[in-house]
């Protein structure tokens, strides 16, 4: 706070005391308007600025912080489908019973696994042959030479052959449930439609 010294030469007499004391008043307010002014460097007396000491300036400049790119994620190269494996076996009216494996896109013989034998080395001939996906067996319904009209169970990486039991009925294929499990049969003898019971190989 600036404060003003007036001197007492600025007074001016008159002949009334009051007149007197309103001229000093005048006069030191006209000072007080000089000083300020002085210390306020404007000499405007109608500008705010001077008036009540309000600074003007330009606003601070805000920083931008600069964002960063998000890096996108790479997707992961999806492996390619495992290949079905498709096998087919021979061995009726006779023909010696061989397990192979196709090729799905063209039919032909992809490789032949070997022949269908038991572990006495007994050949069989397989009319069916289905894989059972709740269990991952894979089974076959006989024809001849070998225990006739049998399910059994099959290696699909030896060929060889394990019976379970007679089917009591003449098989032409089987299916299986992929959801339940529940393996069918169906007879191209007498047009009769059957479920195995998978642990004894009978069919009802």
């Amino acid at each position: 706070m600036v404060f003003a010294r007036l001197s007492m030469s600025s007074l001016v007499q008159c002949k009334r005391p009051n007149e007197t004391h309103a001229v000093s008043r005048r006069l030191r307010a006209r000072d007080l308007l000089k000083t300020m002014r002085a210390v306020h460097g404007n000499g405007n007396s109608h500008s705010d600025s001077g008036r009540y000491g309000i600074v003007k300036g330009r606003p601070a400049a805000t920083a931008t912080v600069p964002q960063r790119a998000t890096p996108t994620p790479r997707p992961r190269p999806t492996r390619p489908p495992t290949p079905a494996v498709l096998y087919v076996a021979s061995g009726t009216f006779g023909v010696q019973g061989i397990l192979y494996t196709l090729d799905p896109a063209t039919g032909a013989v992809f490789t032949t696994v070997g022949p269908l034998n038991d572990a006495a080395g007994n050949n069989y001939g397989i009319t069916g042959l289905k894989y059972h996906p709740v269990t991952g067996i894979f089974y076959g319904v006989t024809r001849d030479p070998t225990n006739p009209d049998y399910l059994v169970i099959d290696n699909p990486a030896t060929a060889l052959v394990t019976p379970i039991g007679p089917l009591g009925a003449i098989l032409t294929d089987m299916a299986i449930n992929p959801t339940i499990g529940f393996m069918y049969a169906v007879s191209g003898v007498n047009q009769n439609f059957y479920t195995i019971k998978t642990a004894t190989g009978q069919a009802v």
